[in-house]
């Protein structure tokens, strides 16, 4: 099959009237000969049939449809389905449901869990993995009762105001007028209308980008502009020997293969350093102020790790999740163990650049669990703060510190410049 535009006016392809060895006639004998079908039925501009669709049987093209243009554009969409047969191609699948954590009722969340007395609920418990287990189980509970479910993937799609989408139906009414009756007053009203929407579009997006330099946030503007430059595929499409790879666990398994080559190994080599006497770091405490300030600094995403917990979930319910997680971590820190689940993650695939068939052209980002990453933000902060009230970091160590990079610059400008 091929689809085109073909400027072939004098073609109508609902009836044969064509005068005999023009131009048309001869590309309509040749369309003949090979065994081709047209398959749009209505004119894409004005009255011609200009942007065509050709295939050798009826099974390969189905749903072809016209839909207004794009923009100012004179010619019509055509929309249309590509039915093709696959070895490897599997049943779509369809979307799992997945938490709705933002619209979560989280005032009958927090009184659920008030009413619950941790000690007695971790009075059994022996291993780490009892604790944590016991914990996700009660949270799961509450997940269920007060924390709706998405049906259907998340539309991320720009939002437009109410006065642009009335605009544009107003559009598409004219357009329907257009094709029912194609003269100068309804070619005139469409175009007008296109101009309308053409214009609110324009200073709706103007509008936007205004309040986002008036905010002056480099994070929010560095966000915006990163979406205008780059264009990421919409499909994971994978090849594999040549084929498309259409099936969820092969493309896991692929990925997994490239992934697994790429890793560097440990390999336990230690360099040996020159033993300082310095106070050691022996107070690390887990108590429930330092772990409800830990969740405050905690960001609000809503990515899930093996837990099935997200940081906004946590963040929400930070005055009742800090005593028993308070718990959890000092009983993993004081048997120097750490739950089952903290040692996984949910690898997903993003992708980079090139050719987006290819499994090299994309990078594992580990979403793990957002409990693990609290417990490791405090013990961070602790020995940071221990190594810093002794003196124990030196002065010219400037990257992964919280100095960053500025005290080195002006440490350059004030050591190397006269």
């Amino acid at each position: 099959f091929f689809f085109g535009y073909f400027y072939f006016p004098l073609v109508k392809w609902n009836h044969s009237l064509i005068p005999e060895y023009s131009i048309d006639f001869i590309f309509c004998r040749n369309i003949s000969n090979f065994g081709l079908h047209q398959f749009v039925k209505y004119p894409s501009l004005n009255k011609n049939f200009l942007d065509l669709i050709f295939a050798s049987s009826d099974a390969l093209i189905s749903d072809v449809f016209n839909f207004p243009p794009i923009s100012s554009s004179d010619h019509d969409c055509i929309d249309f389905k590509i039915l093709t047969y696959d070895e490897n191609k599997v049943l779509p699948v369809t979307h799992q449901p997945t938490r709705n954590f933002k619209n979560a009722n989280y005032g009958n969340i927090e009184h659920l869990l008030l009413s619950i007395s941790w000690p007695d609920m971790f009075n059994s418990c022996i291993t780490i993995d009892d604790f944590y287990t016991r914990f996700i189980d009660i949270l799961n509970i509450a997940i269920e009762k007060f924390v709706p479910k998405h049906t259907k993937k998340l539309d991320r799609s720009k939002k437009f105001p109410k006065s642009i989408i009335d605009a544009q139906r107003k559009k598409l009414l004219f357009w329907r007028k257009l094709k029912k009756n194609c003269n100068n007053f309804c070619q005139n009203s469409y175009k007008k209308q296109v101009n309308v929407v053409k214009n609110a579009i324009k200073t709706f997006y103007a509008s936007e980008e205004k309040s986002l330099l008036d905010k002056r946030k480099l994070d929010s503007f560095f966000k915006f502009v990163n979406t205008r430059l780059k264009c990421k595929p919409k499909a994971l499409n994978i090849m594999s020997n040549n084929k498309v790879v259409y099936d969820d666990v092969m493309k896991a398994n692929l990925f997994n293969e490239y992934f697994a080559s790429v890793f560097n190994i440990d390999d336990g080599f230690i360099e040996n350093m020159v033993p300082r006497k310095v106070e050691k770091c022996s107070n690390i405490t887990f108590d429930i102020a330092t772990v409800h300030n830990a969740l405050s600094k905690l960001k609000p995403t809503f990515s899930v790790g093996p837990d099935g917990l997200c940081a906004y979930f946590i963040k929400k319910l930070k005055n009742v999740l800090c005593i028993p997680l308070s718990t959890i971590f000092e009983v993993s820190y004081r048997t120097s163990k750490l739950p089952v689940l903290w040692s996984e993650a949910l690898v997903v695939p993003v992708y980079k650049k090139n050719n987006p068939y290819s499994v090299e052209n994309y990078r594992p980002i580990s979403l793990c669990c957002v409990t693990c990453k609290l417990m490791e933000s405090i013990i961070d902060s602790q020995i940071l703060k221990h190594l810093s009230s002794n003196n124990i970091i030196s002065e010219k160590q400037h990257g992964f510190s919280r100095r960053k990079c500025q005290t080195q610059l002006l440490q350059c400008k004030t050591s190397w410049l006269p």
